[in-house]
């Protein structure tokens, strides 16, 4: 008789621990960064962030994105239990690519930016954006286990998956903390 391999029933638990860790650690190295660097480099003023404010695990694969032209505003852990892993961001992304990511267990989803029409309503989108800001993507994965060189390695594979659109992202929306 073949055995056949469970799914560890403990990773949501596990992924919940790893987040809170991660966090925990984040605080520490955000506030040293700040004591010794306050400073934010013209990518982190690009972003609206420090990169010790991006978990670990994304930070490489949000740089990376933005780099190649596609915004992001959230990333990390996600779900109820910490269970996802999840970049979104204001751009629409590529069939070619979507079916490349979903060949990996990848979930792309693709919605009307909420963002967008606010902001539309308010006047104070920026007129330069390109169509695609005009919709928010979801790119989200279960991780397969709570070990975060594995998930981070799988962010990285997902994040060379996009192609550059030869400039930085162009935040769609004004960033309300300085």
């Amino acid at each position: 008789m073949e055995k056949t391999e469970k799914p560890n029933q403990n990773i949501p638990l596990e992924l919940a621990r790893l987040r809170k860790a991660v966090h925990n650690q984040q605080e520490k190295e955000l506030a040293e960064r700040k004591r010794t660097n306050p400073q934010k480099s013209h990518e982190e003023a690009m972003l609206g962030v420090y990169v010790e404010e991006l978990e670990p695990q994304v930070r490489g694969a949000v740089l990376e994105l933005n780099r190649k032209g596609y915004p992001t505003y959230s990333s990390g852990f996600g779900g109820e239990q910490s269970e996802l892993q999840v970049i979104e961001g204001d751009y629409a992304l590529d069939e070619t690519t979507q079916n490349e990511l979903q060949k990996m267990d990848v979930e792309i989803v693709i919605a009307p930016s909420w963002k967008y029409k606010i902001e539309k309503n308010k006047g104070v989108f920026r007129k330069d954006l390109p169509e695609d800001a005009k919709f928010t993507t979801t790119v989200q994965f279960l991780p397969a286990s709570s070990d975060l060189g594995s998930i981070t390695d799988q962010w990285d594979t997902i994040a060379r998956k996009f192609p550059d659109r030869g400039h930085y992202a162009i935040q769609p929306y004004p960033k309300t903390k300085p």
